[in-house]
């Protein structure tokens, strides 16, 4: 029972949590959706990706900003569908506003004017120290997992509270978190963390709607 206890005190926190000024909820957040994320794609978007199909997550991909220097900003997940061999961006958002243009326009850069070999290419660069060590452990496991083998870019797809119009303007795909609350309720009778996760993402989710209303009152 400790455990129900203390997974229900986790996610009440988080919930609480979330409108501090400077707490970052996605940074807390992003450890529940690794270990879910296989299957909200599976069940939120099954035309991309199968439930026969082999999936490996890579968090945080550095993504090259300028061909000048090793300077990068990251993709949130890397989704390698080894079985189509199609390689898709993923961003999590706990806040519609966070979105901004520089952001938009490294997916952008990923989506329409980038290789997948360059991609592969960025994390080979030699570099030194500590860095360098990382970057090398991320080739070891993309060359062990064969990824470089996948040769299709799919979309970026952003992961956020509510449904945003800009997100489909700039022609990437978005799930809100009411579509994957909705999509995976059914599996949690045997799963007492994934409640309390989908009860956390519900709340966000209403939290925003909240704010998005009273925005829309004061305008």
């Amino acid at each position: 029972m400790k455990t129900k206890e203390n997974i229900e005190s986790l996610f009440n926190n988080l919930k609480t949590w979330i409108e501090f000024p400077k707490y970052q909820a996605e940074r807390r957040l992003d450890v529940f959706f690794g270990l879910y994320l296989e299957d909200i794609l599976k069940r939120c978007r099954n035309e991309l990706f199968r439930k026969e199909d082999h999936l490996v997550l890579i968090p945080e991909f550095p993504l090259q900003k300028n061909d000048t220097n090793n300077e990068c900003t990251n993709i949130d997940y890397l989704v390698f569908n080894t079985t189509k061999q199609s390689v898709h961006a993923i961003e999590l958002k706990t806040d519609n506003h966070s979105i901004d243009d520089e952001q938009i326009k490294y997916y952008h850069k990923f989506k329409d004017n980038i290789e997948l070999k360059e991609l592969f290419d960025f994390v080979k660069r030699p570099r030194t120290g500590r860095s360098g060590k990382k970057y090398k452990a991320l080739y070891k496991y993309i060359k062990d997992s064969a990824l470089e083998d996948c040769s299709t870019k799919g979309n970026v797809i952003y992961l956020l509270p509510l449904e945003l119009q800009t997100i489909k303007d700039e022609g990437f795909d978005s799930i809100p978190f009411s579509e994957i609350v909705e999509k995976m309720k059914p599996y949690t009778s045997e799963d007492e963390l994934l409640d309390s996760f989908l009860d956390c993402l519900s709340h966000i989710g209403l939290q925003e709607q909240e704010k998005e209303n009273n925005r829309r009152r004061r305008s």
